[in-house]
C-alpha cells in the first residue's frame, strides 16, 4: 500500500482526475476542488493514490514556505479539507499518507479534516450545523430565545431580501463597516481572494449572495456557498444602522425558509476554543451562530512540529513576547 501513494506538488497533479475524485467521493466539499485550492493555496501539494488512469484517494495539502522550510496552514475561506476517496477502506490510507507528508513537511500549524474522515487525534474543532430537512416551525423551535426575538425584529424592520449577481457591493460594505471590527487585516488581499473566489464559484453555480436595502441603499449582505447537500454560510457584512434592524438575521431566516424540507445542512463554520485574548470572537461571533442550533459536528485536526530546535527557539520567543505585551495592553 505504501508504494501506491505519491506526494505530488501542484504542477504534477492531473486537474481533471483530481476534480473527478473530489466530485465522486463521499467526503466531497467545495474547498477541495482544484479551482478553489488554486486561489486559496496556489502552491498546494497532495498525497495521491492513482490506479487505472484515475485518482482513487487524494488529500490536499495547503503548503507554504518560510525560512527554507515547508509547512501546512489552513488557508482563508477554507473550513475543512482531509482525504477524499471512492474506496470503502479510505481511512486505512491516512496513517501511511501522514508518514509520507511528515518526511517532507516538518511543520503543520493546523490541518482540519472533514466530518466524514476517521483520524487518530485528540484535537477537534466544532462545526455549528443546522439541518434544513424539516418544517420551519421545527427549525425555529431550535433557536435560542434571543435569536427568535431578533428574527421577529428583522422580519418587522426589513422589506425583502434580494439576490445579487456581483460581489462588489459586499466588498464595499465589508471594507467600510466590518474590516475595522476585525482588527489588523490585509483588506486588499482579502478583497482579491474574494473576487477570485466569486468568479470561480459563480462559474460552477456554487454561490449565492443576498442583501437587504433601504431607499435603494444596500444595508447588509450575506454570502452562501452550496455544494451537493452542503450549504456554507461564508461571510456577512452590514452597516451600523442595519445592525439594529437585525438585517443579517432576516437574511438567514429567509434563506432557511427557502430551502426547507431538503436533505441539506447549513454550516456556519469551524471554530476552536480560543484564548482569553479573542474576546471579540467569544462575546460576539460564537453566540451569534450558537443561537441557531445546539447541533455540533466534530472535525478532526492535526498539528505537528518537527522543525530544528533553533527555529523553534526563535518561534517560541516571539510567542512569549507577544503574550506578555498583550497582557499589559501594549497590543
Amino acid at each position: 500500500m505504501k508504494e501506491e501513494l505519491q506526494l505530488l506538488k501542484r504542477t504534477q497533479i492531473d486537474t481533471s482526475l483530481w476534480d473527478r475524485c473530489i466530485e465522486d467521493s463521499v467526503q466531497s466539499v467545495v474547498f477541495a476542488f482544484s479551482w478553489y485550492l488554486d486561489i486559496t493555496s496556489p502552491n498546494w501539494w497532495a498525497v495521491v493514490l492513482k490506479k487505472n488512469e484515475g485518482y482513487l484517494w487524494v488529500m490536499p495539502l495547503p503548503v507554504l514556505k518560510r525560512q527554507g522550510f515547508n509547512f501546512i496552514k489552513m488557508p482563508l475561506f477554507t473550513h475543512e479539507l482531509g482525504y477524499f476517496s471512492v474506496l470503502k477502506n479510505a481511512a486505512d490510507y491516512t496513517p501511511i499518507a501522514l508518514k509520507l507528508v511528515k518526511k517532507k513537511i516538518p511543520y503543520c500549524i493546523d490541518y482540519t479534516f472533514n466530518s466524514k474522515n476517521t483520524v487518530a487525534t485528540t484535537f477537534y474543532v466544532e462545526d455549528i450545523a443546522l439541518s434544513l430537512n424539516n418544517a420551519w416551525e421545527n427549525i425555529y423551535a431550535q433557536f435560542s430565545k434571543d435569536k427568535k426575538m431578533n428574527i421577529k425584529r428583522g422580519i418587522k424592520r426589513n422589506n425583502e431580501k434580494i439576490e445579487l449577481s456581483e460581489i462588489d457591493t459586499f466588498l464595499d460594505l465589508f471594507e467600510k463597516h466590518t474590516a475595522k471590527r476585525i482588527g489588523d487585516i490585509d483588506i486588499n488581499y482579502i478583497k482579491d481572494q474574494l473576487q477570485q473566489l466569486y468568479k470561480a464559484l459563480a462559474k460552477h453555480n456554487a454561490i449565492s449572495i443576498f442583501a437587504t436595502t433601504d431607499n435603494n441603499t444596500h444595508e447588509s449582505v450575506s454570502i452562501f456557498i452550496k455544494h451537493k447537500n452542503h450549504f456554507q454560510y461564508l461571510l456577512n457584512t452590514a452597516t451600523e444602522a442595519s445592525r439594529s434592524k437585525n438585517s443579517r438575521n432576516y437574511i438567514l431566516s429567509e434563506f432557511i425558509k427557502s430551502n426547507l424540507n431538503q436533505d441539506t445542512t447549513l454550516h456556519f463554520g469551524t471554530y476552536v476554543n480560543l484564548s482569553d485574548l479573542d474576546t471579540h470572537y467569544k462575546k460576539q461571533l460564537r453566540p451569534y451562530f450558537e443561537g441557531f442550533t445546539k447541533d455540533r459536528v466534530l472535525l478532526p485536526v492535526l498539528k505537528w512540529n518537527n522543525l530544528p530546535w533553533y527555529i523553534n527557539l526563535i518561534h517560541l520567543s516571539k510567542k512569549f513576547i507577544f503574550k506578555q505585551l498583550s497582557r499589559i495592553n501594549f497590543l
